[in-house]
């Protein structure tokens, strides 16, 4: 009961799901197709945050570079 479980890191975690997409595409095509939206609605996400998270980065560096 007092077992302690280990904890991935996100590196496992990323190339689990690489392994998971390629079994899925391999072992069941048509299901992997159906799931285009869902990738696309990731994608979308993944573009809509690194634009502010690029200027927020820009801005506090030029900020941070006047104090003296």
């Amino acid at each position: 009961m007092g077992r302690t479980v280990r904890r991935l890191s996100l590196t496992t975690w990323i190339f689990i799901g690489m392994a998971a997409g390629v079994a899925l595409g391999v072992v069941a095509p048509g299901f992997a197709r159906q799931l285009g939206p869902v990738s696309r609605v990731f994608l979308q996400l993944i573009r809509s945050s690194s634009a502010p998270l690029i200027f927020a980065t820009l801005v506090v560096g030029i900020a941070g570079g006047g104090a003296t």
